[in-house]
């Protein structure tokens, strides 16, 4: 396992984090279908009691350095069955949510009131992902779906950064330029 220098980060008192989003996309899982979902939540329903529906994510591979796009183009696809959806599993609060799709499963932490901290990702964050991520492997083993074979990983940060003043937004953000004449006026939100 290749070693990353260690390094002190930073460690706020009130961090401006909102959300955390860490995501594993694998091969499609063919045998799942639209019961499984039913099936996996009542194995996490006493932790995760609240559930949404969702449109399914569409597969994404990043490559480095990443191609040039040159247009854009149609795809058809011939299919037996209806795409299965994404389903958003919910903790009593709303501070955690698992998604579960035939290709994906994702955890996120949300910060669903003012006085919800960031729990930090070593102590906290990353041990429920996993957590959660081997309960999801556990019930595919159980119902026959098939092995988990990864082929993109994220880990994502939601941050808010409130400012008072719209003129303070170049010293936040370095690649924002504001238009040499302000038409048709001055921006009022960003």
């Amino acid at each position: 396992m290749a070693k990353f220098p260690s390094f002190a980060l930073a460690d706020f008192e009130n961090p401006p984090v909102v959300e955390t989003v860490l995501s594993l996309q694998f091969e499609k899982l063919t045998a799942m279908q639209s019961v499984h979902f039913g099936l996996f939540w009542r194995r996490m329903r006493d932790r995760f009691p609240k559930t949404e529906e969702r449109p399914p994510l569409a597969p994404v591979i990043e490559r480095f350095p990443e191609p040039v796009i040159r247009g854009g183009h149609i795809q058809f696809e011939a299919i037996e069955r209806p795409a299965l959806p994404r389903l958003w599993l919910f903790n009593e609060n709303g501070t955690e949510m698992i998604q579960v799709q035939n290709d994906r499963f994702i955890k996120n932490w949300r910060k669903a009131g003012e006085r919800d901290q960031y729990p930090h990702y070593e102590p906290v964050i990353k041990p429920a992902f996993e957590r959660d991520f081997l309960e999801f492997k556990a019930f595919l083993a159980e119902e026959d779906l098939g092995a988990v074979k990864m082929n993109q990983c994220e880990v994502t940060y939601v941050n808010h950064i409130a400012s008072q003043k719209l003129e303070e937004i170049e010293r936040i953000f370095a690649f924002w330029n504001p238009p040499p004449t302000p038409v048709p006026g001055l921006a009022e939100d960003f």
